[in-house]
């Protein structure tokens, strides 16, 4: 049945996502993906990536694609396994194949879930949900006696899921919400010292990460932080019934003091925990799916992050919502649920087709964040810089210096780097205008905002170069190399300051530094970009034998799970009818023995 519900849900996805493979990279989406894969923070995450470009260097020279497509197919994969995922752990849990064909179901059509599938980067979130779910699928098997292999699938996956994204480390809680619900309750000390082994080999990758960023996680007091958890839980919630508008970027600001309406939001979201703990005895798998909504967010809910609210954030934890909205629709026997449970996944599934067709244009999806939020200054900043990239620079200069008049609405943790970005692109839009003394001071605004940020740095230089003070570019590029002497860019401009006030031999000699870096760091790879012509038509060969290969496994997969002839049918028959029915099972088991 696994395997029947991966043939289903392929296609889903494919049609649900398939209007948004070609969307463009936004955002950091191609920062990420130009990153080498190594053995710092989420190795595994970035090897993801590093195959998908592999992917796409084979099949770029033989298939009129674009770059995103290859990574983005990927994400779709995914996905389609992380459904298939949670319909297996949720059979497992509860021998219930309908419920776990819901769960599943919805976990896939969810517009939710569009953002981290759709958004390239957050194929972190997706990936080390995969994981989460088989390492919880593989525990599973392994408390029902299916053998110890189990266990270490588990390590395995455990260990995947951390290798992936930090916020895996929750797993060992989430296994041992697991035990208590469904399994014996009081052998949990014992069980949770099997646990902790696990918990220690998700907790080296996550403590890596977090010390890499740790000064992200004292931006504000935690207090705060905490209290207004409470509105970004409701706003989770509401957008995982119906999400009747969807953004990248929210509207959140910290809470600066105790409100009624904090209250409010935090008694009902208190009051779902209770209501989940609740039916842990009546209702088991309805308590377990809501429980798990908050387990598996406590890592975003604790930790006081500078982003308050992510869509992406939501991925793993809908799962548990997935799984209790399934198990509900059971409780009520009626053959008319099912039919309101097909409603609503086609509602669901259409309105994530909507969601995904608004990535296809970075400006037009922008846009409609200004038009919700039209002073977030952030949404404001990045939509100048698309405009400025598409020539529209008077509207660049329009939508940047309304960022630059509501800069101060930006995170404390982001402002100042905010605000060293405006001025960074006012200069590259002034400098296109020619408004050389315009360009000027906000370069010189930049660098008194950060005066070792290489972004400033390289703005200040590039007026200076544009106004013929060459030595003071060259004094501005050589701070830049040596705060950030792997920075290719900070040579490539004090070759040019030097060359221009006459100094060839400085010149040379920053040429060679910067040769030296854009090899180092792989910057351009044009050898591997594309296979040899002569090798198009094995690639496209191999391609057409695995479409063909799955092809038969699909049809293999659904010919084994629809019986051949299904003699429970139950009919008022004839004597002769009856007669019939006993000749039919009897050439059934025929064939059976036969095959």
């Amino acid at each position: 049945m696994n395997r029947l519900f991966l043939v289903f849900a392929i296609p889903a996805v494919l049609l649900l996502y398939g209007n948004a493979l070609e969307a463009p990279f936004i955002l950091d989406d191609f920062a990420v993906n130009q990153a080498i894969p190594g053995w710092g923070s989420r190795p595994l995450g970035y090897t993801s990536f590093w195959l998908s470009q592999q992917v796409a260097y084979l099949f770029g020279a033989v298939f009129p694609f674009s770059a995103p497509f290859y990574f983005r197919i990927g994400n779709l994969l995914i996905h389609a396994l992380a459904a298939t995922a949670l319909f297996a752990l949720t059979r497992a849990l509860t021998s219930r194949t309908m419920v776990a064909a819901v769960a599943g179901i919805f976990f896939l059509v969810h517009p939710i879930q569009t953002q981290a599938v759709t958004y390239i980067t957050q194929r972190f979130e997706s990936l080390a949900t995969l994981f989460m779910l088989l390492a919880a699928l593989s525990y599973v098997h392994f408390r029902k006696g299916h053998g110890w292999y189990w266990l270490a699938a588990t390590v395995a996956s455990a260990a995947a899921a951390g290798l992936t994204k930090e916020t895996a480390v929750i797993l060992p809680v989430w296994l041992l919400l697991i035990e208590i619900v469904f399994f014996e309750g009081r052998s949990l000390v014992r069980r949770a010292l099997y646990l902790a082994p696990l918990g220690l080999v998700i907790f080296y990758p996550a403590w890596r990460a977090f010390q890499s960023s740790a000064g992200t996680l004292t931006w504000v007091a935690w207090d705060r932080y905490f209290l207004t958890q409470g509105a970004v839980l409701t706003k989770y919630l509401m957008l995982s019934t119906w999400p009747e508008q969807q953004f990248l970027f929210y509207d959140f600001f910290i809470v600066e003091s105790f409100t009624w309406t904090i209250a409010f939001q935090w008694t009902f979201v208190i009051g779902l925990i209770a209501l989940g703990i609740f039916l842990v005895k009546r209702r088991p798998i309805v308590g377990f799916g809501i429980l798990t909504f908050f387990v598996l967010l406590l890592p975003v809910t604790l930790i006081p992050l500078p982003d308050l609210i992510f869509e992406h954030r939501i991925y793993p934890a809908f799962a548990g919502l997935a799984i209790a909205a399934a198990a509900l629709c059971e409780v009520d026997k009626r053959k008319s649920v099912w039919l309101v449970v097909g409603a609503l996944a086609v509602l669901w599934g259409f309105k994530t087709i909507q969601r995904n067709a608004e990535w296809n244009d970075e400006v037009t999806f922008l846009e409609l964040h200004r038009a919700r939020f039209p002073q977030n200054p952030d949404i404001l900043m990045r939509l100048g810089s698309y405009y400025y990239v598409r020539g529209a620079v008077n509207k660049g200069i329009e939508l940047t210096q309304e960022a630059r008049r509501n800069e101060d609405r930006m995170n404390v943790y982001y402002r100042t780097m905010g605000k060293v970005l405006i001025a960074g692109n006012l200069t590259s839009l002034y400098l296109v205008k020619g408004d050389i003394e315009s360009a000027l001071a906000e370069a010189r605004r930049a660098v008194a905002l950060s005066p070792d940020q290489p972004f400033a740095l390289t703005s200040l230089g590039s007026v200076m170069l544009k106004t013929g003070d060459y030595k003071g570019a060259a004094g501005v590029f050589r701070k830049m190399t040596e705060k950030d002497p792997a920075n290719p860019q900070g040579w490539d401009g004090l070759r040019t300051a030097l060359s221009k006030s006459g100094d060839e031999a400085g010149a040379e000699a920053a040429l060679k530094r910067y040769d030296e870096q854009v090899k180092s760091q792989n910057v351009v790879a044009a050898d591997h970009a594309q296979i040899p012509a002569s090798y198009n038509i094995a690639v496209i060969f191999s391609l057409i034998l695995l479409i063909l290969g799955g092809g038969v496994f699909a049809v293999r997969t659904v010919l084994n799970a629809v019986p051949f002839i299904t003699p429970a049918i139950r009919l008022p028959l004839s004597p002769s009818g009856a007669m019939l029915m006993v000749d039919i099972s009897i050439r059934t088991s025929r064939s059976r023995s036969l095959s």
